[in-house]
This record gives C-alpha cells, sequence and structure tokens, in this order.
C-alpha cells in the first residue's frame, strides 16, 4: 500500500495567525502572531490557527468554537415528571433525623471524641410529596391531602373519562 502525504492544512505561501495563546517546547505563541502556513506549529496543530485574512470578528473563538459545551447535569426526566393531582399529599410536620456515618469515616469513628456536625435529612412542613412514597407509608399520620380549588382541566379530565365509560 503506498504511503500519502498528508494534505497540509493550510495552502502554501499563506500567512496564518494564533487564535489562543499557547506555549511549546520553544516557546510561546500569543494570540494574534503569525506565521507562514507551511510552518511547522500550524501544521501541528491547525486548529489553534487561522487564516491572516481573515477580519478578527470572523476569527473561531476558542472558547466557543473548539471547547465542547459542558455536560449536562439536569436530573433524569423521571425526576422532572409531576406528581399527578390525586396522588399529591402535604406534610403537616417538620422532622429531622441523622443519617448514620458510613463505616471508617471520621464521623463513625469520632465516637467520643469531637464528631463532625451530623448530617441528616427529614420531611419539610408544606412539601409536596407522592402518596405513594415509602415514607409517606411509613407515617401517614404526618400527612394530609392539600385542599385545592376545582380548575376547568379537572372538569375537562371528568368529562373524558365519561364520554370513554357511556
Amino acid at each position: 500500500m503506498p504511503l500519502t502525504k498528508k494534505k497540509p492544512p493550510f495552502p502554501p505561501g499563506s500567512t496564518v495567525v494564533a487564535i489562543t495563546s499557547f506555549s511549546h517546547g520553544d516557546g510561546v505563541v500569543n494570540t494574534g502572531d503569525e506565521f507562514p502556513g507551511d510552518h511547522p506549529l500550524p501544521v501541528a496543530n491547525p486548529s489553534w490557527f487561522c487564516d491572516a485574512a481573515t477580519p478578527v470578528k470572523e476569527r473561531p473563538n476558542t472558547w466557543t468554537d473548539l471547547v465542547p459545551d459542558p455536560p449536562s447535569h439536569r436530573p433524569p426526566v423521571s425526576f422532572l415528571e409531576p406528581i399527578p393531582a390525586h396522588r399529591l399529599v402535604k406534610a403537616i410536620v417538620d422532622t429531622w433525623g441523622p443519617t448514620p456515618w458510613a463505616p471508617g469515616s471520621p464521623g463513625e469513628q469520632a465516637r467520643g471524641g469531637i464528631a463532625p456536625p451530623p448530617y441528616g435529612g427529614g420531611l419539610v412542613r408544606g412539601r409536596a410529596y407522592d402518596a405513594l412514597d415509602p415514607v409517606v407509608r411509613q407515617h401517614p399520620e404526618r400527612f394530609e391531602w392539600p385542599r385545592r380549588d376545582v380548575t376547568i382541566e379537572d372538569l375537562e379530565r371528568l368529562e373524558r373519562s365519561e364520554d370513554k365509560e357511556g
């Protein structure tokens, strides 16, 4: 199989300009430094250079064009679904309980000494919960069905269910 030369990223005789600052083994290149298109630096790093004739406002921006977008940290879709109105309950008390420390952690090892502040969680009065949540099943006396006004959506949903049955 014959070896083929890789096509140079810039045309011969062209001038290129650095669009970002970077360092290399022999020194530093600053944004705006110009090099011949066949210079080893632009040949080895073509994404860091563009044609010098490109207007400054049209040159690629390293941070928006070359760096990938950050990962999405949105919760899974299942957490974004609202609780259906017929399963909605609200807490009527505030509670708090410590979460046990992990085995071998500084909190667990500090027995008798000065332990780090406790970590825990609990119910928040007025917060909505799903009636099928295990915490509701454990202590149903700590929850109530919320009182709510009748909405046009409720009436339309009832009419649709009546139409399907009848």
